[in-house]
């Protein structure tokens, strides 16, 4: 049995981790007994298979000390098909040339020139010889693989290509890939043993265990060592002797009682064996002690082990967060060796080294430290916060004292929105009066059931009002009362607390609380980490070494290599052209420039700087294996540049130094960068109109750039503006403003052809990368805005608030808004006009009208042609006024400009206000990032039961006995398996059936929705099936499909299966995703038992259709067929608040307003300090252009009306990634059209 055990293992378990062996041992001795095979029941297999002088050797040739690669170690010694060695940390590959020196022990590649030598050579004379890179596997390798022998004369052959090569018998070879995800051929696996050396949290955990008791208590350390050799060495002494007994009596002849030799043999072999018997029990109990001592540290090595497991699922995050184990080691080492010497800030205070006790908190504080700071500089500024909460999360997850914890239900309910207990219900009122949508409700629900949290519920009851106002209030405010549970102790578990309460009420305040907790777990201060963030200077010189590429990433258009070339003439000052090279690349022909440089400076030890690498992926991976080989000088650094690229190499990114680099976000930083970048003597050159014209188009770029840190509402997605766009655009400008000129110092700015500059800013240069209309109309306004002949007055704005005059002074100030008859040409036009002040003489007013062109009869007029002064009792005032915030500087020469810009008040430039966005569209932003932080970090948390994922998949690859009887499912399968049949009891088990009469197919509404009802039947069955096998297979009465598998994995991580995602939906937990849609079912049903295709008249939920804009669609070709009208002709228009059905109508409910509020008095949208406004059920009715004019509503022939019609979007939902179609809302005429453009003020349909 024992033999059985031992044979298996050296076959089969090299490919699985330690876990997987464990598990897959147990089942081959299950197996054995079945079978009545007798076997060791303690049988340790890596004694059995090795003995301790070599266990020895092996970890004087630098193999980890942890059970996993002794074992590896075994079946790389005993093989008998040659190694495939999975080693993504090169660990392995550092044993083998170490093991395998005195064979000569030749490292190659099948990218090597020398390759085939070197395999002749080794299998000639017997060499090693270890193939790195072997994911691609050359065939030339088919006849050693597959020990294709001929003997010939004596002589043993293998045939290599067309030549016979001796073959030496003590010949070997190992294939080493460093790619985890490589997937070989089965032709391949069946000749080959694979030896997975890929590092678990055990494994790790182990090796960091050894390397801190190695710093930290040495004797405790050589101790251990010295017991486990001599322990080995009794067990050998004790085989020996038993081997001599067994001798001994196979030698004799006769009665063995009267050999008088042998009698006395066997007394001496006796007492030897006891003596030794004796002394191994003294080292067992010495080794206990041993242990025990060393138990102590565990807490380091255990959040070791955490820490790295989390830089690995960073992955999950974002593909760029690569890091291999190296990088991590490194860490440890650099703390471990400097807390030797006292040499970190927490450890200053402890000056006994005696006293572990008083290092072991500080230890672990600095590895946290270091690892938090230098991980943080690899990722993008909105992950830093997901990041550092891990952080803290492994720190008070492996902390030694048990009294420093946080609630784990509180914790899990900020993850993932849920605590252990059911959620209670939520009177609709209370989730009304605080305008929380459904997922809002649920979420404040479940707060209700948190333990702790039971009197919430009443203090908002009693106190509705003061919790409404700390829903609506400012970014500070603080919870009603103070409320808290009383149970926090400390103040890291008071902030936990809050979050708790800030996720359902102001989830904008969650990334605050979240950098505090951090703070007050370690005792840290983020913002000292910031200002005093390494240099890059500091990170090549002590941080990097040859062996390590350093990678700088960066947003598209930002180039880094700037700090680089700074970095190389610091260092190298006049011998920089000699020892630093920088390469664009982009071109074939660049390669082997490249490739020489790098070869050169390897040798040399000077440095290199690839630019652009993100444009050869396919070179990348050629360049990565070459480092990967070739010997490096210790001064050797290689530097790369990019943008931030899915198809970089994975294992360079790993290999690398990463270090993103994102520019200074605001309005200000932008404007520096610009003249900054700009150089003095191109903006001061004639024309003096040329500065003006620059100022307008950095504050514009500036604009832009700062809308892209508000998407969705800045811009609808993260376009690639750079600035690239900038410096082309100067160009253009440069081009056109010298050809007016024609050398004068001086031109008149109506000269300048702004319709031109707008065409190029808004369809070539900046909107030739948006694909969204109304993001056009937004770029459209701020260019028409700034770029004309205005802008050359004294007091030009760049950037105006458009306030409403709650105090109706009515004073004519500048920015005031009003209606004005233009005059043309003497002549007096009727048709009013909205124009705004831009300058006060007495009774008269210089105005420009909003509007620059208007059409009367076939003629299109410039209303600012001229310059526009009127009577001030000609202008009809109105409550709106455009305030000036930042006015363009009086002096325009470079250095004018710069003091300008550094003047300006970033206070004020820091308001969305300014860049046209509602005053609290910060907070939207601070919202949804917290629920991407939330969101990440579920990510980043271990699998579940802390060791790799082919646990699960032993589990589920378990029997249906072996549950009942081994207890395989883990609790966390168990409380899914709850979850499961919560969900299954939820849902319901069919649907109803749409009423189909003989002509239902002619009715648009019927076809829909009978697709509606189709995706519903469809993704119904697949969760009920999907949930139910999930039941049954953690009850044992079935076995796992690779289905069941990806199902538990993606539940288990609160994703929402991909199977189950048939319809475009917001990301959102699973829980919260199953309540979704079991309010859509229940609406389904209700439209079939209602017959609502046939009298549409019910209130529905739009958001809680498949596809909210075929429904549109559908109902446009209702009311077209109904009324004979045609589609064209119909424009969709938006009642607020009126429910009441009336005929071409729909009423829907759900639908969001943002960027504006809504005015029951006027029945109009009104501008609002709110970012979204819920809607109450809305009548939705379709006009006929032709008969009403919704269109022509901006068009009138004498005196403005109050109210027109503007056009606003409608999206899926708050990412505003999925456009649905357009409405039209009322307005108040006098409110420019532009605001409404440049606040995005739009509708969604589904909100969470």
């Amino acid at each position: 049995g024992d033999c059985l055990l031992a044979a298996g293992f050296l076959t089969y378990i090299g490919f699985y981790n330690h876990t997987f062996r464990q598990i897959l041992v147990s089942k081959w001795k299950e197996i054995l007994e079945e079978n009545s095979l007798p076997f060791n029941e303690n049988l340790d297999l890596v004694v059995y298979l090795s003995s301790p002088s070599e266990r020895i050797a092996w970890k004087a040739a630098y193999l980890p000390e942890d059970d996993l690669c002794v074992e590896n170690a075994i079946i790389l010694k005993r093989f008998n098909r040659y190694p495939l060695v999975i080693d993504p940390s090169g660990q392995a590959t550092k044993f083998l040339m170490a093991n395998y020196k005195k064979q000569k022990i030749v490292r190659t590649s099948f990218l090597d020139s020398a390759f085939v030598k070197n395999l002749e050579s080794g299998l000639r004379f017997g060499n090693a010889l270890l193939i790195e890179d072997v994911e691609n596997m050359d065939p030339i390798l088919n006849p050693v693989l597959n020990k294709e022998y001929q003997t010939v004369g004596g002589r043993r052959l293998v045939k290599l290509a067309n030549k016979d090569i001796d073959f030496s018998p003590t010949f070997t070879m190992f294939l080493v890939t460093r790619d985890p995800l490589s997937a070989f051929t089965p032709d391949l696996c069946s000749r080959v043993t694979f030896v997975n050396f890929s590092v678990t949290p055990s494994s790790l955990q182990s090796q960091c265990l050894n390397k801190v008791l190695k710093i930290e208590a040495p004797d405790v350390e050589k101790k251990r060592n010295e017991q486990l050799r001599l322990q080995g060495e009794f067990k050998f002494q004790l085989r020996e002797l038993e081997d001599q007994l067994l001798n001994a009596l196979n030698s004799v002849t006769g009665n063995i009682l009267e050999n008088t030799e042998l009698m006395t043999s066997l007394e001496n072999l006796k007492l030897k064996a006891k003596v030794i018997g004796e002394k191994a029990e003294e080292t067992e109990k010495v080794l206990m002690q041993v242990e025990e001592a060393s138990f102590f540290y565990t807490p380091f090595a255990k959040a070791c082990s955490k820490l790295y497991f989390s830089l690995e699922n960073l992955a999950n995050v974002h593909f760029l967060y690569q890091f291999d184990l190296r990088y991590f080691l490194q860490i440890t080492d650099f703390v471990l060796m400097n807390g030797k010497k006292n040499n970190l800030p927490e450890l200053e205070d402890c000056e006994d080294k005696s006293e572990a006790k008083n290092r072991l908190v500080p230890l672990m504080k600095a590895l946290h430290r270091v690892v938090y700071i230098r991980t943080r500089r690899a990722l993008k500024v909105n992950d830093h916060s997901s990041w550092g909460l891990r952080v803290a999360q492994v720190f008070i997850d492996s902390h030694p004292d048990t009294e420093f914890t946080v609630k784990d239900e509180q914790l899990q309910y900020v993850l993932r929105g849920k605590g252990f207990k059911n959620p209670q219900s939520v009177k609709g009122g209370i989730a009304k009066e605080l305008e929380l949508s459904s997922i809002g409700a649920t979420l404040l629900g479940a707060l209700y059931s948190l333990s702790g949290f039971e009197n919430i519920k009443d203090d908002i009851e009693m106190n509705l009002e003061e919790w409404k106002n700390y829903r609506s209030g400012p970014a500070e405010a603080n919870v009603p009362n103070d409320w808290n549970t009383g149970e926090a102790q400390t103040e890291y578990q008071q902030c936990l607390e809050s979050m708790v309460i800030q996720k359902p009420f102001r989830p904008d305040q969650m990334i605050r609380t979240a950098n505090k907790f951090i703070e007050t777990v370690f005792g840290w201060n983020l913002a000292e980490f910031n200002a005093n963030a390494h240099t890059l200077r500091h990170i090549v010189e002590k941080q990097t070494d040859e062996e390590t590429p350093i990678l700088m990433a960066s947003t598209p258009g930002n180039d880094p290599s700037a700090k680089i070339d700074a970095v190389a003439s610091e260092v190298f000052e006049s011998g920089m052209s000699r020892k630093y090279q920088s390469f664009a690349l982009g071109s074939p022909k660049d390669y082997d420039k490249a490739d020489n440089a790098i070869t050169q400076a390897t040798k040399k030890g000077t440095w290199v700087c690839l630019k652009n690498v993100h444009l050869s992926p396919e070179w990348l991976q050629t360049l990565e294996k070459r480092l990967h080989r070739l010997k490096k000088d210790p001064s050797f650094r290689l530097f790369m540049t990019m943008e931030i690229h899915p198809k970089v190499p994975v294992t360079l990114l790993r290999k690398s130094s990463i270090i993103i680099y994102e520019p200074p976000l605001g309005i200000k930083a932008s404007l520096q960068r610009t003249f900054n970048t700009v150089d003095g003597e191109r903006v001061d050159r004639a024309p003096e109109e040329r500065s003006r014209l620059y100022i307008l188009l950095a504050w514009l770029h500036a604009v832009i750039l700062e809308r892209l840190r508000f998407c969705p509402i800045g811009w609808s997605k993260a376009f690639e503006f750079s600035e690239t766009d900038l410096l082309c655009a100067m160009e253009a400008m440069d081009e056109w403003v010298d050809k007016i000129a024609k050398s004068r110092s001086n031109i008149d700015p109506n000269e300048i052809p702004w319709s031109a500059l707008h065409k190029m800013l808004v369809q070539y240069v900046y909107g030739g990368r948006v694909d969204n209309k109304y993001d056009t109309a937004r770029l459209e306004s701020f260019v028409e805005n700034l770029f004309n002949p205005e802008a050359f007055n004294e007091k030009f704005s760049l950037a105006s608030l458009c306030e409403a005059d709650e105090e109706k002074t009515g004073d004519n100030s500048v920015g005031r808004l009003g209606y004005v008859s233009p005059n043309v040409d003497g002549k007096k036009i009727e048709t009013e006009q909205l124009a705004r002040v831009v300058q006060v003489d007495g009774n008269k007013l210089k105005i420009v009208f909003l509007e620059n062109y208007m059409v009367l009869g076939k003629e299109r007029i410039n209303l600012n042609a001229t310059e526009n002064w009127i009577e001030e009792n000609t202008f009809r005032t109105q409550q709106i006024q455009m305030r000036p915030v930042i006015i363009v500087p009086p002096k325009t020469k470079y250095q004018d400009i710069r003091k300008w810009v550094l003047e300006t008040d970033e206070v004020v430039v820091s308001n969305p206000a300014i860049v046209g966005l509602p005053p609290r569209a910060e907070l939207m932003i601070l919202a949804s990032r917290a629920t991407i932080m939330c969101q990440q970090l579920l990510r980043l948390q271990d699998v579940e039961t802390g060791n790799a994922q082919e646990e699960l998949n032993a589990i589920l690859s378990a029997s249906p006995d072996e549950h009942n009887e081994a207890g395989a499912v883990p609790q966390w399968m168990k409380d899914l398996r709850t979850r499961s049949a919560e969900w299954l009891e939820d849902f319901p088990k069919t649907m109803e059936k749409l009423i189909e009469k003989s002509d239902s197919i002619k009715n648009p509404l019927f076809r829909f929705m009978r697709r509606e009802f189709t995706i519903g039947a469809k993704v119904l069955n697949l969760i009920n099936t999907g949930l139910g096998h999930l039941v049954q297979f953690v009850d044992g009465e079935i076995k796992a499909t690779n289905d069941l598998r990806q199902l538990v994995q993606e539940l288990s991580k609160e994703l929402v299966p991909k199977r189950w995602n048939q319809y475009t939906m917001e990301d959102i937990g699973v829980g919260h995703w199953i309540l979704d849609f079991v309010k859509r079912i229940e609406q389904l049903n209700e439209v079939a038992q209602a017959d609502y295709v046939t009298t549409p008249k019910p209130c529905r939920w739009l958001g809680g259709l498949f596809s909210p804009a075929g429904f549109i669609a559908a109902t446009r070709q209702y009311v077209a067929q109904a009324n004979s009208w045609p589609l064209e002709s119909l424009i969709l228009c938006v009642e607020i608040g009126e429910a009441e059905w009336k005929p071409n109508s729909f009423i829907f409910e759900g639908v969001v307003l943002y960027g504006a509020g809504f005015d029951v008095k006027t029945k109009c949208m009104c501008l609002t300090e709110k970012t979204q406004t819920p809607l109450p059920p809305s009548r939705f009715i379709w006009r006929n252009d032709d008969i009403d004019g919704v269109s022509k509503s901006r068009e009138w022939k004498d005196k403005a009306p109050d109210v027109c019609n503007v056009s606003i979007p409608v999206y899926l939902n708050a990412s505003f990634r999925n456009l649905l179609f357009d409405v039209s809302l009322p307005v108040q005429s006098a409110l420019p059209v532009e605001t409404w453009v440049q606040r995005s003020v739009s509708l969604s349909v589904w909100s969470n």
